[in-house]
């Protein structure tokens, strides 16, 4: 289905993706004790295209990788920078390779090598069109070189517009985000909806304290230190004290 996708058109680092991406990746080549490199010297650069689907792309690329090279082996990895706002992601592996008639079918649905050395690897075939799905939908192009036994290279180009000034500046420098780290009051009497607010406001980087209703809310408020909370969330309608009475007393305390 990814011919009905539509791609977002923010701007990003490609060198920052590239690291996210293969960040994720990296206990499962270190499990292997494989030697992973990545190549980048675009830190600066930002541009304008689908940071999740390409970072979709890389990770598929890479996990086969992995998932084909053997134990100790190598999988090098680079992004450059081509003219004409064309960028270049390159991953190459010392692995198991493939064969010239394997290749012509690889962005196939469900498609995977009948191969003696890879009969336990888990995996539905479909990373690899999801890769070139991608990759046509971007108006890239994927490309592929192997040799049985001695490894693969997938070359990924893809047209990436440059950012604004100003949209290079947000990215650059992004502004601080002066909540991280702060401590909330969430009054909240459902447990169930409390688990899941604490759990949205952590990933935010926000530590929280709950309150079970608006009476120990109040209390909690009264008895901490002056700006030691950075916000109040208070539900309505609660028992013993509802969130209206419970916002009236802390905003008079």
């Amino acid at each position: 289905e990814h011919g009905r996708i539509d791609l977002a058109q923010e701007p990003f680092r490609p060198a920052a993706c590239l690291r996210d991406s293969v960040d994720m990746l990296r206990p499962l080549a270190e499990k292997k004790e494989q030697h992973l490199t990545v190549q980048c010297a675009l830190e600066d650069c930002v541009v304008l295209g689908d940071e999740n689907r390409i970072s979709q792309i890389i990770i598929n690329i890479v996990s086969n990788a992995i998932k084909y090279t053997p134990a100790g082996g190598h999988i090098a990895l680079r992004l450059e920078a081509l003219p004409g706002d064309r960028y270049r992601f390159v991953c190459a592996d010392d692995g198991i390779g493939m064969s010239e008639e394997f290749i012509q079918h690889i962005g196939e649905d469900y498609t995977r090598a009948e191969d003696s050395r890879i009969s336990k690897t888990e995996g539905t075939g479909l990373g690899m069109a999801v890769v070139k799905g991608f990759t046509e939908r971007m108006q890239g192009r994927l490309t592929v070189e192997s040799r049985l036994g001695e490894g693969s290279t997938f070359t990924v180009e893809l047209p990436l517009a440059p950012a604004s000034e100003e949209q290079r500046e947000s990215i650059l420098h992004p502004p601080v985000k002066e909540h991280v780290g702060k401590q909330v009051l969430l009054v909240e009497d459902n447990a169930l909806n409390a688990e899941i607010a604490m759990e949205l406001l952590k990933t935010l980087g926000l530590t929280v304290d709950w309150a079970e209703d608006g009476k120990i809310g109040v209390e909690k408020f009264e008895a901490s230190q002056l700006g030691q909370y950075f916000a109040v969330f208070m539900d309505m309608q609660m028992p013993v004290m509802d969130g209206v009475e419970a916002t009236r007393a802390i905003r008079s305390s």
